[in-house]
């Protein structure tokens, strides 16, 4: 279980990452000398999330996205530290520890694919309420938005198959 939630936190993590430039251009949009409307304010919200979306997807789903960056790398839990600890020990055994570091990330690399409609539906169905409690709302107004939007879909997707 904790496993699929880290993994889950991973992903939402690092498609959230786009949510702090989101903050930025949407107050280009609030600083404009022509006033917007509330409908031009949540167009341009929503294009900077999906524009986030799209680029972070590009960045991890391609191959080493996660795996080559130290700071999205998936790594074993602390309970497998005794493991790879004594796996080392054995001829061959830092081989097959580096080899299922380097699938789990391959893994997460291809589920990004999977996740992006998620998040991209769940961006297009933002209405004009929530677009506004994300631009009045604290820092991480935008990721608190996805995550209650797309948390329980990526869970259902990423759970284990019988």
């Amino acid at each position: 279980m904790k496993t699929k939630n880290l993994f889950l936190s991973l992903i939402l993590m690092v498609l959230f990452s786009g949510c702090a430039e989101v903050m930025h251009l949407s107050q280009q949009y609030l600083d404009t000398e022509a006033p917007l409307s509330q409908n031009e304010i949540i167009a341009g919200l929503k294009e900077a999330l999906v524009t986030g979306t799209n680029n972070s997807a590009s960045i991890l789903g391609a191959t080493d996205g996660y795996y080559k960056d130290e700071l999205v790398k998936i790594l074993l839990p602390p309970e497998a530290d005794i493991i790879v600890e004594n796996a080392g020990k054995i001829p061959g055994g830092q081989k097959l520890i580096d080899d299922v570091l380097l699938h789990i990330n391959r893994a997460a690399e291809d589920a990004v694919s999977e996740a992006k409609p998620i998040f991209v539906n769940s961006i297009t169905s933002m209405t004009i309420s929530d677009g506004i409690g994300i631009l009045k709302g604290n820092d991480n107004a935008a990721t608190e938005y996805l995550h209650k939007t797309t948390y329980d879909q990526l869970f259902e997707l990423y759970r284990p198959k019988n």
